[in-house]
């Protein structure tokens, strides 16, 4: 059965926790940048992803947690990069999001685990 698992050193960071008074355009840049990181994750092992259903895993790895509505929300541009990268729309039925979260095996070591796996 295929799957898709892609390591993508990251330093994902909530919005909701970001400065106050970031600017609009370092908001969009990294939401950007994020979008990217999402299709060019996926795109590029097109021949790993499964057939529909699926279901897609985004763990952030870090050495502090964050609270779980939080952790959907700092992964709300990765997410739509990767349904850019499965030619869907992220609220398409086909596809069931999950988020994870898991610390680092060595210290200040950040990252975002992808996976597509077939949906049982």
């Amino acid at each position: 059965m295929k799957s898709l698992s892609v390591l993508v050193a990251y330093k994902l960071g909530s919005p909701a926790n970001a400065k106050r008074g970031s600017s609009r355009l370092s908001q969009s840049r990294r939401k950007s940048t994020e979008r990217q990181i999402g299709t060019v994750a996926v795109a590029g092992n097109r021949d790993d992803v499964p057939e529909f259903p699926v279901v897609v895993t985004l763990t952030r790895i870090a050495p502090h947690e964050l609270d779980d509505d939080n952790l959907a929300f700092a992964f709300k541009a990765m997410r739509d990069g990767v349904a850019d990268a499965l030619g869907v729309r992220d609220r398409d039925p086909r596809v069931s999001w999950r988020y994870a979260q898991r610390k680092p095996k060595t210290p200040r070591t950040y990252g975002v685990e992808i996976t597509v796996e077939a949906r049982p």
